[in-house]
């Protein structure tokens, strides 16, 4: 009896670990509530929401998390432009070391002021800088490096979602034309003529857009980054050996 309860959880499991961001993903397109929030929203919420009356295998859900996040690291760069880094690299590069300035800064000064009030304030300092630095899948990396509690990732993932949707929502409204008093627009339209032509501009565009390609095609290249994914990590073991 035990034993079928434990292959009940895992299996409720693994259905609404792969299942409920394969649904959000399709009904982003369909849904402006979920484009709107961003379908990593929505699967936290429908996980806390489960959580409150449902004990999932969590043994199992940690360890998916492990193996997703090691090879999500590859699949970040596989979308990567090099040709435009190398364009824009001295300015971007210079922006980028201001900006960790900024986060250690602040993330120094956050561990001193709530260390007293933190269970962890290293692990909260290690990972807020993370994730500003790197972004969702850099926190994830992180959290699992320190062996930080996962309920730890999920409030602090939660606590950025609250934080950044107002921000970016001032910063898309007000914020914007504020900075342009003082800093010039971007324009991306002559860069991207700069960079390559229209034609193939398009075909960039076709080989990377989520919503272009058919059901077939997207199976198709989800595969191939998997397997090139897979390889670059055992690669990287196999040189840690």
């Amino acid at each position: 009896m035990n034993i079928a309860s434990v292959s009940s959880d895992s299996l409720l499991t693994l259905v609404f670990v792969f299942g409920v961001p394969i649904i959000l993903l399709n009904l982003e397109r369909r849904i402006p509530l979920i484009n709107w929030l961003s379908p990593a929203f929505w699967c936290y919420a429908v996980g806390i929401g489960l959580g409150i009356g449902w004990n999932p295998d969590t043994a199992l859900a940690q360890t998916i998390t492990e193996a997703v996040v090691v090879l999500a690291l590859p699949l970040l760069l596989f979308s990567a432009n090099i040709k435009d880094w190398f364009k824009l690299a001295p300015k971007v590069f210079l922006s980028w070391i201001l900006w960790v300035i900024a986060i250690w800064t602040m993330t120094i000064l956050g561990f001193f002021i709530w260390e007293s009030v933190l269970a962890t304030p290293d692990a909260v300092a290690g990972m807020a800088s993370s994730v500003y630095i790197g972004g969702t899948v850099n926190m994830a990396a992180v959290q699992v490096a320190i062996s930080a509690p996962p309920e730890l990732f999920v409030q602090m993932n939660l606590t950025d979602i609250l934080v950044s949707v107002p921000y970016l929502l001032l910063m898309l409204t007000i914020g914007r034309k504020f900075y342009q008093l003082f800093l010039p627009p971007y324009d991306i339209h002559s860069l991207r003529k700069e960079r390559i032509a229209p034609e193939a501009e398009m075909r960039d565009v076709d080989h990377t857009s989520y919503h272009i390609h058919s059901a077939k095609e997207r199976f198709k290249y989800i595969v191939l980054s998997l397997t090139l994914s897979i390889v670059i990590l055992g690669i990287v073991v196999g040189l840690s050996l």
